[in-house]
């Protein structure tokens, strides 16, 4: 039986949630202040809709995933992957991770601890539902996607029968690797590891620009239809900078200046601000003419509903407490057309296009 990529969306009334990042208790205040009983169910039929990133830098990543399993399995919710669930899929161990694996604890517990960690017993019930999720969801009036929509990337998907997320992305991955260049960017990148490895991680490190590991990564985005929906299109950037505990080298561009389609677009991933003001000192900058009640692009037809709440370690560090700044849950609620936070805050919004 093939795996749908691509999914019907639900046609009813939804809730769009932003990103979680293992906010498990933040999550559930925002599910009853939005009228959901334990099991997903809602007095006037609504349902839920999941944009990816449940886990990894908060403190309960398994109970978020367990949650959205529970929702999923009980037919009042619907989930798609992000970009975290998707490194957990092919055994990408980045930042936060440690929850899940065990090579990551170490670099993890100086940021995060304490975090739950997801029992060996469960890692397979994990990867399971992970693995049989969708990217992206669709009907005729809206679309859900946790990065971004790009026409070329989603007919990928289509024209190809899957089995799972992770037989897609070897299939995508092994088409890459017989494109002439890979090899030479492959051979670039591993020579600036080999050099930099150990100082990737570390904020005080001298690192200078690393083209080949730019040139690489961008490659990869692009040559794999799951790594652009799920990350959104980047760029190189002018200078190498430290976000997210590693040094960057590529930067996120707002593709919804450039996106033309006829139905509205809901994404997470950009870390998104409460405050514009805050957005424009440089944690969200994509967002520093943008107002959180606004749908954003030339035609006005995409939201991102993430607000941030993967930040809220830094409330609980006592080394990064300078940093922090409002983080919230968000829901999108639909055909409403309204923004909801975890605090019992909404506000009617523009309308899309």
């Amino acid at each position: 039986m093939s795996h749908p990529l691509v999914a019907p969306l639900h046609s009813g009334p939804i809730d769009i949630v932003g990103d979680i990042h293992g906010e498990y208790t933040t999550l559930m205040k925002l599910l009853s202040s939005l009228g959901y009983q334990e099991n997903g169910e809602h007095p006037n039929h609504r349902k839920l809709v999941f944009v990816g990133d449940f886990c990894d830098r908060g403190p309960q990543s398994p109970e978020v995933i367990f949650k959205i399993k529970e929702l999923v399995d009980n037919n009042t919710a619907q989930a798609i992957i992000g970009n975290h669930e998707l490194n957990l899929l092919i055994n990408d161990k980045k930042d936060g991770s440690g929850w899940y694996f065990d090579e990551r604890i170490e670099s993890d517990n100086y940021y995060y601890a304490p975090y739950s960690r997801a029992a060996y017993t469960d890692k397979t019930e994990i990867f399971n539902f992970l693995n049989s999720l969708p990217v992206a969801l669709e009907n005729n009036e809206l679309r859900v996607v946790h990065a971004c929509w790009e026409k070329q990337a989603i007919i990928k998907l289509k024209s190809q029968d899957f089995n799972s997320l992770v037989e897609a992305y070897d299939y995508f991955e092994q088409t890459m690797l017989k494109q002439p260049e890979y090899m030479a960017l492959a051979e670039a990148h591993q020579h600036s590891l080999d050099q930099w490895a150990d100082q990737l991680e570390n904020p005080k490190a001298n690192i200078p620009y690393l083209q080949a590991i730019a040139d690489y990564e961008l490659f990869l985005q692009r040559a794999n239809p799951l790594k652009l929906l799920t990350s959104g299109f980047e760029v190189a950037s002018h200078s190498p900078y430290f976000l997210g505990n590693k040094w960057r080298f590529t930067a996120r561009t707002p593709w919804w200046d450039q996106y033309d389609g006829a139905l509205p677009v809901v994404v997470g991933h950009y870390w998104r601000l409460r405050d514009p003001k805050a957005a424009a000192t440089g944690y969200s900058k994509l967002f520093a003419q943008i107002a959180p009640t606004q749908w954003h692009g030339h035609q006005h037809k995409v939201f991102c509903v993430d607000f941030s709440i993967g930040a809220s370690w830094r409330h609980r560090h006592p080394d990064f407490q300078h940093l922090a700044l409002p983080y919230f849950l968000g829901a999108l609620r639909w055909p409403e057309n309204t923004l909801h936070l975890h605090t019992g805050e909404s506000w009617r919004l523009h309308t899309p296009g």
